[in-house]
């Protein structure tokens, strides 16, 4: 997959939008790599919320998802090395659920 390298982060950057129809709070995730390498500010998203603390957990949420893609590829691969090697343990259903909810997550990530 190829997306921005570098540890994401919340940016300190945020603010209140209104428009004709609503308010909304914005907060941006940044790459401290790449902003580092730069000199400058170089946002990965823009994510918003009802409130504050709602686009700043979106924003925590977000910055999470490179540790997030790297731990559910290594979980992937391991399940299929398990499943190899202990395929009964693959008749229990909470194993399959799991093993199903990373490969979901995968490739939703992987926009399949």
């Amino acid at each position: 997959m190829n997306y921005t390298k570098g540890e994401w982060t919340p940016s300190d950057k945020q603010g209140l939008f209104h428009d004709s129809e609503c308010k909304t709070w914005l907060a941006w995730v940044r790459s401290i790599e790449r902003n580092h390498s730069h000199n400058a500010d170089y946002p990965i998203a823009r994510v918003t919320g009802d409130t504050q603390e709602e686009s700043l957990a979106n924003a925590h949420l977000i910055s999470a998802a490179p540790e997030m893609y790297e731990a559910l590829t290594l979980s992937n691969k391991f399940m299929k090395a398990l499943h190899k090697q202990q395929a009964d343990l693959f008749n229990d259903a909470r194993v399959v659920m799991l093993e199903t909810t990373i490969e979901q997550a995968l490739a939703k990530a992987n926009g399949e």
